[in-house]
């Protein structure tokens, strides 16, 4: 099959050189009086700059110029997406005449990543951002912007909006990958990390599980053959941060195939657990947060709910005797305590789950309907709640707070759809 990527907004893609001066109205949904973010796109990019991929250290930006540029990076690495992405507008119109085009580059790719992980109009925004400043650069045999990380993010914005092919397409490109090679060739590993595991992750939301799977043993195979081939080479450190990311790919493919065992095998594996053990030392914490988080969602979903339940238990400093007050009282560790309300449920405790919850969100069951249907600011509790009161038939409720939800975190209805939640 042949991809071909379609352009949005008449973005220019065919051209491999600098691209003339265009004029075009802000499409901008974030800064709508300031002059178009697309026509200084362009402006920038016939500026006369240094060497442009200096470092930020090397380049003697005024301390304010500085702490915008590291508190925008440090707060898009926090997801904190809506404040990245004021932060970087400012730096947009406080401080782009005197970035280097290398920074100006990744100011925009920043903004865009703050945007992808948004509304879908704000995603929206992000392709279009990204587009026009593909139009400026230059471009590979294979039809990838040669712009550090621009097609990669532009190919995950693509992926969020839906538009599988226009993403695969990109990330085709970027790997030196022919559209019409054949499967074998497609998922040889091509020495771009990133762009192997994004598309790894694509192919598996277009249900390509097979290829999915394929590439990501290919590329394990890759990486533990250079590290034993090379165990002291400077590399390592970078190579190795790799292998847990590529193991747990290989975790949600297998679970997506149904291939239950191998996915608990290799994440009892990563955790140094042994498959044969007894219960207390298969639920006693690893040490590996994050890892054990994906055991206990690997358990609740083969119905292991024991097990996922006193390890949880175990993770919070919480004994499985003691009574509902302290069961549902917080622990130190938010995400923990967010798993194990999604836990209980499925266990038919819906009334631990409520109680967890609303303590998650400082209300207590006893307050008046607008007090509980008032968000509390964190997403996730907030439709965790709404998807819970939905399940124990709290229609009311749940419709009064997920209406709020939707006014506060500017969700649309495709968001809506993917939570699997509705609106009344």
């Amino acid at each position: 099959m042949r991809y071909v990527i379609k352009p949005k907004s008449g973005a220019a893609a065919s051209s491999a050189t600098k691209t003339t001066k265009t004029t075009k109205k802000s499409r901008s949904v974030l800064n709508p009086e300031s002059s178009s973010i697309y026509e200084r796109i362009h402006e920038h990019s016939n500026r006369s700059t240094n060497t442009a991929g200096q470092q930020s250290a090397k380049i003697p930006y005024p301390e304010a110029t500085r702490e915008r540029i590291d508190k925008a990076f440090e707060e898009l690495k926090n997801q904190n997406f809506t404040r990245a992405e004021k932060v970087f507008q400012i730096i947009l119109k406080e401080d782009q005449d005197i970035l280097s085009l290398f920074h100006y580059q990744n100011i925009i790719i920043g903004l865009a990543r703050s945007l992808k992980e948004q509304t879908r109009k704000k995603q929206t925004e992000a392709c279009s951002l990204l587009e026009e400043l593909r139009s400026t650069g230059s471009f590979t045999d294979f039809g990838a912007s040669t712009i550090h990380n621009l097609d990669l993010t532009l190919s995950r914005c693509e992926e969020a909006l839906g538009e599988y092919f226009n993403a695969e397409a990109r990330l085709l490109a970027l790997r030196n990958k022919k559209p019409n090679a054949n499967d074998k060739a497609l998922c040889e590993p091509s020495g771009n990390f990133n762009a192997d595991i994004t598309i790894a992750r694509l192919w598996q939301s277009m249900d390509k599980h097979t290829l999915t799977e394929t590439l990501l043993l290919n590329i394990n195979s890759e990486l533990t053959r250079r590290l034993r081939s090379k165990p002291h080479a400077p590399s390592v450190q970078r190579l190795s941060k790799h292998i847990p990311t590529v193991n747990m790919a290989l975790v949600r493919i297998w679970q997506v195939m149904g291939k239950y065992e191998q996915a608990e095998r290799l994440l009892l594996k990563m955790s140094d657990r042994y498959e044969n053990t007894s219960e207390d030392s298969l639920c006693e914490p690893s040490g590996q947060h994050d890892i054990d988080l994906k055991l206990v969602r690997h358990w609740g979903l083969v119905g292991k709910y024991k097990l996922a339940e006193r390890l949880l238990f175990n993770m919070s400093g919480r004994q499985a005797n003691a009574s509902e007050d302290i069961l549902c009282t917080l622990s130190e560790q938010s995400d923990t305590d967010l798993a194990l309300v999604r836990l209980w449920p499925l266990m038919g405790k819906h009334q631990q789950s409520e109680r967890l919850l609303l303590n998650m969100s400082g209300k207590q069951l006893s307050a008046s309907e607008d007090i509980l249907c008032t968000p509390s600011e964190n997403r996730d509790i907030d439709l965790t709640l709404v998807n819970l009161w939905q399940v124990m038939g709290k229609h009311e409720l749940a419709e009064r707070l997920l209406k709020r939800c939707c006014e506060l975190y500017q969700l649309d209805e495709c968001e809506l759809e993917e939570l699997k939640l509705s609106p009344g």
